[in-house]
C-alpha cells in the first residue's frame, strides 16, 4: 500500500511548476474546498476545478508517449482519440448539471 500510494505521489508530483500535475493538483484542490463552501461559491470554484481538470487531461493527452498510444490506425488514416476525451470532459462540465 505504500508503495502504491508513493507511485501515484511520484506520477502527480509536477517535475516544474508549469506542468499539467500542476493543473491537476489545482482541480482537486478545487473540489477539496468546493466541498466546504455554500452553493453560490461554490459553483464558481467547482467551475474552475473544471477548467483545471479540462486543461490538464487536454495537456495529458498531448504529450507525445501518450499521443502515441492514443493513436490508432484505420484502414485510410490514423485516429487520435485525444479530442474525444477533452470533449467528452467539457460536455460534462457544461452539460452535467442537467442530470439530476
Amino acid at each position: 500500500m505504500k508503495d502504491l500510494i508513493a507511485s501515484f505521489r511520484g506520477f502527480l508530483t509536477p517535475p516544474q511548476s508549469a506542468s499539467w500535475q500542476t493543473l491537476m493538483l489545482l482541480s482537486l484542490f478545487s473540489v477539496f474546498i468546493a466541498s466546504f463552501l455554500t452553493p453560490m461559491p461554490q459553483g464558481f470554484v467547482s467551475s474552475w476545478g473544471w477548467f483545471f481538470l479540462i486543461t490538464s487531461v487536454w495537456w495529458f493527452v498531448y504529450q507525445k508517449d501518450v499521443k502515441n498510444s492514443l493513436t490508432f490506425n484505420s484502414i485510410f488514416c490514423k485516429i487520435f482519440v485525444g479530442p474525444w476525451i477533452v470533449s467528452t470532459l467539457i460536455c460534462f462540465a457544461l452539460f452535467g448539471i442537467w442530470v439530476d
